[in-house]
């Protein structure tokens, strides 16, 4: 490879030429023919569909079909939340159900923790973070119910929620209160919140705040979900 040419777009632009060629393409066809790594793979097809080279029906990807309606949902959350991680030192994310886990598709590291930039693509169960469980709460009940019983769930702490009536229980709670909360369920010693980003009252999305206990406290609970809902609707009106 030439000294010059980047390799991420190298390799986005062997994946849309294997799609181009086969009509359609998988994940672990893109993993197994062109020796990506499944992290890799995923975030490349994801950007892609995302910018409109790629169209996701299913399992699997097609070249040159049309856009999603929330492709620029994204880009429009970046100065939103961007507001929110300085002003409180928090990072900041937005995430997505893809199959049966959420995806974090945008990271706003806080200046205190650029690491988390690292998370962009990362997979979650869903009932173990604030934006998994924010997705189970406000998904339409077809969804929901699907979600709930066709996949097993693990426990990552002693406090993950893993029991069918416990999580069914905490889902009602946080479409009551309108936010859902990861206390060191997903890691011991991490807080994580999150609301939901709704369309004419679709889920689109969830956006979350994450830190460490001292950094995420809990009388900062209401506060970080009133900054964090008004972004959410701001994004819809943006999209509009």
């Amino acid at each position: 490879m030439h000294q010059y040419l980047l390799s991420t777009l190298v390799k986005a632009d062997q994946v849309l030429r294997l799609a181009s060629g086969q009509g359609s393409v998988s994940l672990k066809e893109v993993m197994d023919l062109l020796q990506l790594k499944k992290t890799t793979a995923f975030r490349l097809l994801y950007t892609l569909t995302d910018l409109g080279y790629l169209s996701r029906v299913g399992q699997k990807y097609y070249p040159q079909l049309p856009q999603r309606p929330d492709q620029m949902l994204n880009w429009t959350a970046v100065p939103l939340l961007r507001e929110i991680a300085g002003k409180y030192d928090l990072s900041c994310y937005v995430g997505i159900l893809y199959d049966q886990e959420v995806v974090i598709t945008q990271v706003v590291p806080a200046k205190s923790h650029p690491e988390d930039l690292n998370r962009l693509g990362e997979q979650l169960p869903l009932n173990t973070s604030a934006m998994g469980k924010c997705i189970l709460a406000f998904s339409d009940d077809q969804t929901r119910d699907r979600l709930l019983t066709t996949q097993p769930f693990s426990a990552r702490t002693p406090y993950t929620l893993v029991g069918g009536d416990m999580l069914a229980t905490n889902i009602e709670i946080i479409a009551e209160q309108g936010y859902a909360l990861d206390d060191e369920e997903k890691e011991l010693a991490f807080r994580c919140l999150s609301v939901p980003v709704l369309k004419d009252g679709q889920l689109v999305a969830a956006l979350g705040i994450s830190g460490k206990e001292e950094e995420l406290v809990r009388r900062s609970f209401k506060t970080l979900a009133k900054e964090l809902t008004h972004a959410s609707h701001e994004i819809v009106n943006r999209l509009l």
